[in-house]
């Protein structure tokens, strides 16, 4: 005798469970994007300027520009240029936006998240735990 088996039901059942795996898997990956698509922890390319407020003081300006095509989130990561393992890392006390509101300070030298927007700058002021006059650069990733 002959078994009759309907192959298109079998098919589309292995189809559907191989597109919701896919779909699955998609979800996953965008849960770790950005707003503008860029994966966490993705380095965004930045125009920036940083100087003190004052000749002597902790008192600094970071003005940051997200070269970015897109408005995205994103974590900045400030640094003592020519930082070596002789000098202290970056001690931040305090950041706030150019609105006044203070910007989370994740751990040494890194603070945010902050909105950048393409040819938008954004200004943040700093204030740091050590006075001291400092060369300092500037990074972002996406956060």
């Amino acid at each position: 005798m002959i078994e009759e088996v309907d192959l298109t039901t079998e098919y589309s059942e292995g189809e559907q469970a191989s597109e919701s795996n896919g779909t699955q898997e998609r979800n996953r990956q965008e849960r770790g994007k950005n707003a503008s698509g860029l994966q966490s922890g993705t380095a965004v390319p930045l125009r920036y300027r940083a100087f003190p407020l004052a000749v002597a003081g902790s008192d600094y300006r970071l003005i940051v520009e997200s070269k970015c095509s897109d408005t995205c989130l994103a974590t900045l990561h400030v640094r003592i240029v020519g930082e070596a393992k002789d000098r202290p890392a970056l001690q931040i006390d305090t950041a706030w936006d150019e609105r006044g509101q203070l910007i989370p300070i994740l751990g040494v030298g890194r603070l945010g998240p902050i909105e950048l927007r393409p040819g938008t700058s954004s200004a943040v002021k700093l204030k740091l735990k050590t006075i001291c006059r400092y060369a300092l650069e500037v990074s972002a990733h996406a956060h």
